[in-house]
């Protein structure tokens, strides 16, 4: 299957899962299958233009973990939104970054795990970024978190952040 047949089929999911669980459901599991990543390594944020804050959406368990004001400059789903363009970052553990989030405990049967690697892209809705989409890979050491993101694989989530932006209000 191409990314763009992935995306179509994607959007398709989406339209048909009505409620915003469904919609979680069907991200986490068609993104993270198609990224090799866990479920609690797909994130999803939007922006509040109006408060200029930026909130998690998925991982649901940081919906209430707080938000990150668009000033912040250590922040790479910020620079996402600021900068408009996607990014990746193989060794990410070591690049100065906002990592309060990288502590709480996601999931029961396991501890926290620092992000290792990362690729962010801005989900644009009528020509503004109201959110970003993250895949991430963590462990204790950047070798257990997996291999590393492509060129292609950030290019895969381009266009993965287009099929999810007519459904973001959705998801908030």
């Amino acid at each position: 299957m191409t990314i763009e047949e992935f995306c179509r089929h994607l959007d398709n999911k989406l339209s048909e899962a009505g409620e915003q669980q469904a919609c979680f459901d069907v991200i986490t599991s068609m993104v993270g299958q198609a990224f090799r990543a866990a479920t609690d390594e797909v994130a999803i944020f939007a922006v509040d233009g109006q408060s200029q804050m930026v909130s998690f959406l998925l991982p649901q368990k940081l919906r209430r973990a707080g938000k990150l004001p668009l000033s912040s400059h250590n922040a790479l789903v910020v620079k996402t939104i600021t900068e408009n363009r996607p990014s990746l970052d193989n060794s990410f553990s070591s690049t100065p970054h906002v990592f309060v989030f990288e502590h709480f405990k996601l999931a029961v049967d396991s501890p926290p795990q620092p992000i290792q690697k990362i690729m962010s892209a801005p989900i644009v809705v009528d020509e503004h970024v109201a959110g970003v989409i993250q895949i991430s890979r963590k462990g204790t050491t950047a070798e257990s978190a997996g291999a590393d993101f492509s060129a292609s694989q950030l290019s895969a989530l381009v266009c993965v952040s287009a099929a999810i932006a007519p459904h973001l209000s959705k998801l908030q």
